[in-house]
């Protein structure tokens, strides 16, 4: 089993173990429980760390405002992702390691393209850090906790599908389990929340029409630019 870990994450495979501290990086081999070469390259203390889901690289976030992209066997860096302009506090691989969604202490979230290093899409900033990402089992929802609300992306149509609210504290981490079906959330709230996902589905098949701004700014997001999230359903006047 492979797991790193730093002061706020902890990230496995299934080979070894790997323990990652701020910089440079303490690798452990989990078999020998040696110390393995330090991997060197951020300038900031490590905030976020993650394995992709096929082993074979790690992405760590830093303080120093950037990703650094690693391949696990050899211990080298394999390119660096610039665009944040905030601490990266939250990383998460997509089902298939193309794509790495991350998130900032001053609430950026951004969609990156794994094996080019492009920044593919840079999310509705938010007041708020965004202290946990996570992709569904499929890849075709993206949460993030911001503040005390949790946002649920749908990414082929590139528009919110929902925003969660109930938390009273800063939600902390997001994670869906394992058939997608329920997402869980915890927050310094000291409560976690469980939430049958499909429900955060817009029920087009049942409307008549789509929300008004008003009631976008009430339910959704004052932060969130309007959507119209049903096609083919009229928007109401003002």
């Amino acid at each position: 089993m492979l797991v790193a870990l730093a002061a706020q994450e902890i990230a496995q495979t299934q080979d070894a173990v790997q323990v990652i501290s701020e910089i440079p990086y303490i690798l452990w081999d989990a078999a020998t429980r040696q110390p393995l070469p330090a991997l060197k390259g951020h300038t900031g203390s490590v905030m976020s760390i993650v394995f992709s889901p096929d082993s074979r690289q790690l992405a760590s976030g830093s303080a120093d405002e950037t990703i650094i992209l690693w391949n696990v066997t050899t211990g080298q860096p394999l390119s660096t992702f610039k665009g944040h302009t905030g601490s990266v506090f939250s990383l998460a691989f997509s089902p298939d390691s193309s794509r790495l969604a991350s998130g900032s202490l001053n609430g950026e979230t951004i969609l990156w393209n794994v094996a080019t290093g492009q920044l593919l899409s840079t999310f509705m900033r938010y007041s708020s850090g965004v202290k946990s990402v996570v992709f569904n089992p499929d890849g075709s929802q993206l949460a993030w906790g911001s503040g005390d609300n949790i946002i649920i992306w749908d990414m082929a149509a590139d528009q919110p599908l929902s925003t969660l609210r109930g938390h009273t504290g800063s939600v902390s981490s997001v994670a869906f389990s394992p058939d997608g079906r329920y997402l869980a959330s915890g927050s310094n709230d000291r409560s976690i929340r469980i939430l049958d996902a499909k429900f955060a589905q817009p029920p087009c098949q049942w409307l008549t029409r789509n929300l008004s701004r008003q009631e976008w700014r009430q339910f959704v997001s004052p932060d969130l630019p309007y959507r119209k999230i049903c096609p083919g359903l009229p928007i109401p006047a003002e």
